[in-house]
């Protein structure tokens, strides 16, 4: 029965041992993927159509993913993914500021921002077209 104890203890001791002793780095990998814009998921593919920046609000996270990567003739897409990552939609937009842009991992400066300035365009856009709509009766 002593023998049996002694080997337990034994196999405890190493088996502190060599958790003390194992490093950081060799701590089994993750199995769940870290979302990344290299292994973004793709965008579902739509139909060709154009968008009215009139009705940017009524965005799904798709609809700005396309508008923002067809910017400039697509310097824009990986930010544009980050966004359909984080399904950003058109109505949410309006909301976003710096802050929410560094969250979102659009850490430069210049990136963040081009796409307030971006936002700003299409909320000018749709003032002036509201101050030229009148009815007749």
């Amino acid at each position: 029965m002593l023998h049996i104890c002694v080997c337990a203890v034994e196999m405890f001791v190493t088996f502190l041992s060599k958790a003390e002793n194992k490093k950081p780095s060799e701590a089994p990998p993750s199995t769940a993927p870290v979302p990344t814009i290299s292994n973004r998921p793709a965008v579902p593919a739509r139909e060709k159509r154009p968008l009215d920046p009139r009705q940017y609000r009524t965005w799904d996270s798709e609809d700005v993913y396309y508008w923002m990567s067809e910017e400039e003739n697509g310097k824009w897409q990986d930010w544009a993914s980050v966004l359909f990552l984080n399904q950003i939609t058109g109505e949410m937009l309006d909301d976003l500021n710096g802050q929410d842009l560094v969250q979102l991992g659009i850490e430069t400066l210049g990136a963040r921002k081009k796409l307030l300035q971006m936002i700003k365009a299409l909320q000018v856009f749709l003032q002036k077209k509201k101050k030229y709509f009148f009815f007749c009766e």
